[in-house]
């Protein structure tokens, strides 16, 4: 997580020793002075993909980023929620889901067991195989019965984690991305059998849409972000 003046706030264990870099700081010096305005890469994600949308852009979404982790960002009532140190959304170290740890250090959460690097370490538990998170779902397609529990299970935790996070906050629409949507024939029954166990009462029936912008959909939306932090 990052502050919105540019400190690491929070890692997991793909980032250890960031906890207090202050990014902003740190580009700037070494670009030679230029102005730095740092953003969680979900957040980017989000208002790039709702500039898409254009004049049926909604005033709530969810966006949820699963690929080596699970990252999320929230747009409520037309704002883009940033919360204390800046981790509203982040739905990946939520819930209670089992005793699997998860990268933050603690157990249970969704990323423990939606993470692409999750899915890749148990299934290594459960086999002995090393593989990456790629192999693991070509392995689930072809039948492996283990791989194919793994991304079950990954896609009910993820599709119970949305449905209470859009029902505590009203939201009816949820944009995915990441790398792991490679695999969202595996995620997509059990994700949406999963929404649909745990609807929301706040709102109508959610709407999961795929990214439209794919691979770009962070670049862009950090571009737009550059006005704002500019003026």
């Amino acid at each position: 997580m990052i502050s919105g003046a540019g400190v690491v706030t929070a890692a997991g264990g793909s980032f250890t020793g960031w906890v207090g870099t202050d990014i902003d700081l740190g580009l700037s010096s070494r670009l030679g002075g230029v102005r730095v305005h740092s953003a969680n890469d979900v957040k980017a994600f989000l208002l790039a993909e709702l500039a898409e949308l254009g004049p049926d852009r909604p005033g709530q979404a969810l966006a949820v980023a699963v690929g080596t982790g699970v990252g999320g960002a929230l747009l409520v009532d037309g704002q883009l929620l940033l919360g204390g140190g800046a981790g509203a959304g982040e739905i990946g170290h939520i819930g209670d889901y089992g005793d699997e740890l998860c990268s933050c250090g603690r157990r249970g959460h969704v990323e423990a067991y939606a993470g692409g690097w999750a899915l890749a370490r148990r299934y290594a538990a459960a086999t002995g195989r090393h593989w990456t998170t790629a192999r693991v779902a070509e392995a689930a397609r072809s039948g492996d019965p283990v791989a194919t529990a793994l991304f079950e299970q990954a896609g009910a935790c993820l599709g119970e984690a949305i449905g209470h996070t859009c029902g505590l906050l009203g939201i009816d629409l949820v944009i995915l991305g990441g790398g792991l949507l490679r695999a969202w024939t595996l995620l997509e029954r059990p994700l949406l059998d999963s929404l649909q166990q745990h609807p929301p009462l706040s709102c109508g029936p959610v709407q999961v849409r795929l990214t439209q912008l794919g691979d770009r959909a962070v670049a862009l939306g950090a571009a737009g972000l550059v006005p704002l932090r500019s003026a």
